[in-house]
């Protein structure tokens, strides 16, 4: 039976499947909002508590564990550590930081319930743009103060801390441990795991949709050790299938979530090495980070603009807006800023040369 390398190598090392994760997972994230952004959390929890839970809490899991698993590979081809964090600063930072201007400058003053003067010199305003350097800021002064889930500009900004701590985290663990010398790395990410588990069981439960943070790293090392074992891995759609079940009954079981680093980092590889022929349409660029980055902010600015519509009006409408702003941030902003990717050579030789 083939492994994940063989398809892998299959695919020329780019199958499709990954791609059509990306835009799946994405996309999925503005769908779990809508109960939350039309109705009020008041509506949502026990809409998606506790039967639905897995619906819910599984998809930002999967996205860390599937970022986890390509990181690896880009971590791997690059030579030194400075040029993986500079490559995923130029990944990032661009289009969170118009994400953070545009909804400080533009979305802030047309929502907002304060006069423009009082809006621009409250404090509130000055500290949103701690956002662009991972100090995470929630509102802006009165905006969306009506709203069904009111004050929150962008409540998807809660999974940048972990994802920067996976970042940081990887990069020690290859220092010290090495990836090459992967036996060490998977030890590592077994015991980090089984770390979180056993914390977990002496915290009282939350109860909450969302997992929590560090679960989320859990997943993203997860999905590293995968691809570092790519090779030794069957490919097994049954396999799948049961890790995705464990996902689920996990998620319904107290403190189970700890446990679901490593059957979701599966799904995410058995179908992320899956090579349907692609849309043309759909990947012409990578939209999936402009949708995942700007939907929550749109979708709270349609309810604002259509209080009391249901649900799959917000939605028709918040959609096409949502398409339109990624591509908007793929072709304007996040493609060009890749371009500075070529400077990281010369910047990683004057820093060599400096040592």
């Amino acid at each position: 039976m083939a492994t994940i390398d063989d398809k892998l190598k299959a695919a020329d090392g780019r199958p499709s499947g990954f791609n059509y994760l990306r835009l799946g997972l994405a996309i999925s994230v503005v769908l779990i909002h809508v109960p939350q952004v039309v109705y009020g959390f008041s509506f949502a929890y026990p809409f998606w508590m506790p039967w639905l839970r897995p619906l819910h809490a599984l998809v930002i899991p999967l996205f860390f564990a599937l970022s986890g698993f390509l990181v690896a590979g880009s971590l791997l081809r690059s030579k030194t550590l400075f040029s993986f964090f500079g490559l995923r600063i130029v990944r990032i930072a661009p289009a969170l930081s118009v994400e953070v201007f545009l909804s400080a400058l533009i979305l802030g003053p047309i929502f907002t319930s304060l006069p423009i003067a009082e809006y621009y010199s409250d404090p509130g305003f000055f500290r949103y743009f701690y956002n662009l350097v991972g100090h995470i800021q929630y509102f802006l002064p009165g905006v969306f103060q009506s709203n069904p889930f009111p004050n929150w500009v962008n409540a998807q900004l809660w999974t940048i801390p972990p994802e920067l701590k996976c970042y940081l985290l990887l990069g020690a663990m290859s220092f010290l441990l090495s990836l090459f010398a992967r036996i060490y790395f998977l030890t590592g990410a077994i015991i980090f795991s089984a770390t979180i588990f056993g914390y977990d069981l002496f915290q009282p439960l939350t109860g909450a949709i969302n997992v929590a943070p560090i679960v989320l790293v859990g997943c993203f090392l997860a999905g590293v050790s995968l691809f570092l074992f790519r090779e030794k891995i069957r490919c097994d759609r049954s396999i799948c299938v049961a890790a995705l079940s464990a996902c689920v009954l996990l998620l319904w079981i107290p403190h189970g979530e700890c446990l679901i680093a490593f059957p979701s980092a599966y799904v995410i590889a058995y179908l992320g090495t899956l090579n349907p022929k692609e849309s043309r349409l759909l990947f012409s660029g990578d939209y999936s980070y402009g949708i995942y980055l700007y939907g929550f902010p749109i979708q709270q600015a349609v309810v604002a603009t259509l209080p009391g519509s249901p649900w799959y009006v917000d939605l028709g409408i918040s959609l096409p807006l949502i398409a339109g702003v990624a591509c908007f941030s793929w072709w304007i902003v996040e493609r060009p800023s890749l371009k500075l990717r070529k400077l990281l050579p010369i910047l990683e030789g004057q820093r060599v040369a400096l040592t």
